[in-house]
């Protein structure tokens, strides 16, 4: 049966209205802004304490597009626990924008974290839009992903009210 509107996307039902305090995400300051050079040093502080709690799993996700040509889109993902590696994927997608594989990145290395175990998960990438379409289960071009996403949060924050999430945005480049 056709839905207009998924049941995840219903507002008060979203994991995120439901979850808030469960998800924080840290969006990087512009290169330029004073408060920069502090959140790198956070980041280096952040991943130090992942590396160190064997409760937390920490992964990183990328994904890239050629900026002319085919778009054929390469992305990857790691996940630790502590300093292991306990899951990876390197691979090419077919003709897809980078914002969309990114995103689609980004959600299946949170539901690997989430399958291995933990009460704390840190995911760091450097796409702030795919950071925040990962928990908007609103219509928009990575709404599968999205939904997916949030569907896979929702069952872990339901295991126990202590788990947390925390999306860092990294930045990619110094302007």
């Amino acid at each position: 049966m056709f839905q207009a509107a998924h049941p995840e996307a219903e507002p008060g039902n979203r994991v995120v209205d439901l979850y808030s305090g469960h998800i924080h995400q840290h969006l990087a300051p512009k290169p330029s802004d004073n408060h920069y050079d502090n959140y790198i040093k956070q980041l280096d502080g952040v991943l130090q304490m992942a590396q160190g709690n064997v409760t937390c799993i920490h992964t990183v996700s990328d994904a890239s597009a050629p900026s002319k040509g085919e778009l054929q889109v390469s992305l990857a993902f790691l996940v630790f626990r502590v300093q292991a590696k306990i899951a990876h994927i390197i691979m090419t997608e077919g003709r897809a924008t980078a914002p969309n594989m990114e995103l689609m990145v980004l959600k299946i290395s949170v539901a690997t974290a989430l399958v291995a175990g933990c009460s704390s998960l840190v995911c760091f990438m450097d796409s702030m839009s795919a950071m925040l379409d990962l928990v908007d289960p609103s219509p928009h071009s990575g709404q599968g992903s999205s939904l997916a996403a949030c569907y896979a949060l929702r069952q872990w924050f339901m295991g126990d009210v202590a788990q947390v999430l925390h999306l860092w945005h990294v930045p990619y480049k110094q302007e």
